[in-house]
Parts: C-alpha cells; sequence; structure tokens
C-alpha cells in the first residue's frame, strides 16, 4: 500500500487541512452574518460536497433506515458544535487562536469511544494512544 492511499493521510492528514483551513471562512464572517443562516449556508456548502461525492464516486445508494438515522445524528451533532463555536467568535469575541485547540479535544473523546465501545484497543498500541491523548491534554492546557 502506498503512502499516499493510507488510511491516515486519506482520513488523518488531508481532513487535519480542511479543519484548520475552516477557521478561516468561521472566524471572518462572525459578526456580519446570523448564527442561524450561517448554518444553514454551511449546509448548503454540505449538500454541494455531498451531490458531489454521489457523483464522482460512482457509489450505489445503499443506505438502511440505521445509517439513514445515525448520519442525521452526525449531522445534528456536527451543526450543533459549529453552533456554540460560531457563538462564541461571533458573540462572545473568542479567538480562533484558543477555541480551535479547546474544542479539538474531541480527539479524546472519539479516542475512549474507539477504545472502549468499538474494542479498537486490541488492534492498537494503546501507550501510544493514551501518551498522544496526554499531549493533547497538555496543549489545552497550555493556553488556558
Amino acid at each position: 500500500m502506498s503512502l499516499i492511499s493510507t488510511p491516515w493521510f486519506i482520513g488523518g492528514i488531508i481532513p487535519a487541512l480542511f479543519y484548520g483551513f475552516m477557521t478561516i471562512p468561521i472566524k471572518l464572517t462572525s459578526g456580519q452574518i446570523s448564527t442561524g443562516l450561517f448554518l444553514v449556508i454551511t449546509g448548503l456548502g454540505i449538500i454541494t460536497i455531498g451531490l458531489l461525492a454521489m457523483l464522482l464516486l460512482n457509489e450505489s445508494s445503499v443506505f438502511t433506515t440505521k445509517s439513514t438515522i445515525l448520519s442525521f445524528i452526525y449531522g445534528l451533532l456536527w451543526g450543533s458544535g459549529t453552533l456554540f463555536v460560531f457563538y462564541a467568535l461571533s458573540h462572545l469575541k473568542g479567538s480562533i487562536s484558543t477555541l480551535a485547540p479547546l474544542y479539538n479535544t474531541n480527539t479524546l473523546i472519539a479516542v475512549l469511544i474507539g477504545l472502549i465501545i468499538f474494542k479498537e484497543w486490541t488492534n492498537l498500541v494503546v501507550w501510544k494512544i493514551i501518551l498522544g491523548a496526554i499531549l493533547i491534554v497538555l496543549g489545552s492546557a497550555l493556553i488556558i
């Protein structure tokens, strides 16, 4: 498997770039658009990417009721998190430089869920995961 096709590159490095750069429009629009409208227009952007993915990936439209409900819940959770970030930026005059490291401690929640609920600890070197989690906590503590 080549470096470019590894899951950590496709599912880690590339999304990190997109998530990092998305701080630019959220910061630049804060205070210039209402929170609700920001979320609606953001949703239109997500719909656009979804439609492009359906066309470009040429995947059959396979889904179940369970996957549909879980996808909707994912959207609710992501939208709710974005709502709070945008509100903190636009109404509370928060700094993206301090908020981003804090809200990205969501990694710790995802790690715990992966290790405990999905039992991924059986396939990973757990001490490395724990060390990485400790570094995340230390980094977040430094900016508070």
